[in-house]
């Protein structure tokens, strides 16, 4: 019996990101900003309806680019999420 390999992507192999570039989490939430790195993790910031401001670390494999198709679908995709409260990790 041949045993599966499982291959985990390195930093490098996921999408980059830039300072400045609007992300959101993959699985939906709120469109947050990169501000910066720590380590192998994305420091996102954002603000939730009432001018609360949030920052967080978060994995680059779970992250991806805001476009405008994707902003506009965010909603229809993810009605149940709310933009009022940060993501869970």
């Amino acid at each position: 019996m041949e045993m599966e390999k499982t291959v985990s992507k390195t930093f490098n192999e996921f999408e980059d990101f830039n300072v400045g570039e609007v992300v959101r989490l993959k699985s939906g939430g709120p469109n947050m900003t990169v501000d910066g790195t720590a380590g192998s993790r994305y420091v996102c910031v954002w603000f939730d309806s009432t001018n609360v401001y949030y920052r967080q670390n978060f994995d680059q494999g779970a992250l991806e680019k805001v476009t405008p198709e994707s902003a506009s679908q965010s909603s229809e995709t993810h009605p149940a999420v709310s933009s009022d409260s940060p993501p869970q990790q």
